[in-house]
Formats: C-alpha cells, structure tokens, sequence
C-alpha cells in the first residue's frame, strides 16, 4: 500500500476515534446520573456497574474503527492490485520451470504474483513497498522466492502454504 494510503487509513482511524470516544463518554456520563438520582442510596454500587460499561463501550468502540480501519485498507489495497493490467506485467519463470512469477509496478509499490507452470493459477500473491527505483530483482531458491523489500528480502515459500494459496481467493 502506498504511503498516502496509509496515511490517510490512519487519519481516518484518528478521526473516528477522535469522534466516537467524546460520545460513548457523554452517553456512559449522561446514565451514570440517571443511576445515581434513581437510587440515591448507593452510589458507590451505581458508579462501578457504570464505569464497567463504560470501558466496555471504549474498548468495543476502539475495536469498530480499528476493524473498519483495517478492512478500508485492505480494500484500497485490493483496488491497487486490481489494476495491474496484463500489458503492463513482468515475467520472470522459475529455473526449474514449474512456477512463473508476474510484478508490476505501481510508483514505489510492487504488486508479485506467484503463478503455476502455465501461468493460469495464482498460487501466492505479495504486496510491498520498494523506493529504491531499481527493477524487481527475484531470486529463486529451492524452497522460496526471494525479493527485496527496501532494505531486507521478502519471501514466498515453494510450494505456497495454504494460508496463500487461501488468501489469493480474496479480492
């Protein structure tokens, strides 16, 4: 995902926090009164049930926008990796010729994907940030192909594991 991309998940997470929190408090303030003036007589036990639901209100609230945050970001991503066009790929098949790895380039984002032999199933697919402006340099070991992640190498293991051939049914 892009830099602008995250960065703007990450303002809207704030901001729907920013937002929501205020609220849940006001609305956990405003019921804490209610209890207290309807039994005057314990207070103590009014002031506990309503701070118990007000921590349960914030954590389900901070759990709604970070969950709304993530699946935002997962979808912009999907939309990044569905415009990689078939004109504007990259090949590159493996030495022993049983896979076939595809890349495009999206600025300082690199969109991978791990094919079979004929080029018809995706097997794996990678997603990373590279600002070196170099090509894509991948390297085929026996048990994975190696790429490069900025600084560090990225991998995917061969034969793919069932976590990415699942993820690859995703959008």
């Amino acid at each position: 995902m892009s830099t602008i991309v995250n960065e703007a998940g990450i303002a809207l997470m704030a901001i729907l926090l920013v937002a929501t929190l205020p609220i849940v408090t006001l609305a956990s303030l405003v019921r804490l009164l209610h209890s207290i003036l309807s039994n005057p007589g314990d207070w103590g036990g009014a002031i506990r049930q309503e701070v118990k639901i007000l921590i349960r209100r914030t954590l389900t609230s901070v759990a709604v926008v970070v969950a709304l945050g993530s699946v935002w970001g997962y979808w912009k991503d999907a939309q990044r990796r569905a415009g990689c066009e078939p004109d504007a790929r990259d090949s590159e098949h493996s030495p022993d010729g049983s896979y076939l790895a595809r890349y495009c380039y999206f600025r300082n984002t690199i969109v991978l994907r791990l094919y079979d032999k004929e080029g018809k199933r995706l097997l794996a697919e990678r997603t990373y940030r590279d600002t070196s402006g170099l090509p894509v340099s991948l390297y085929w070991k026996e048990r994975a192909l190696m790429y490069a992640e900025e600084q560090e190498l990225g991998g995917i293991s061969l034969p793919p594991t069932f976590l990415d051939r699942a993820m690859t049914q995703l959008p």
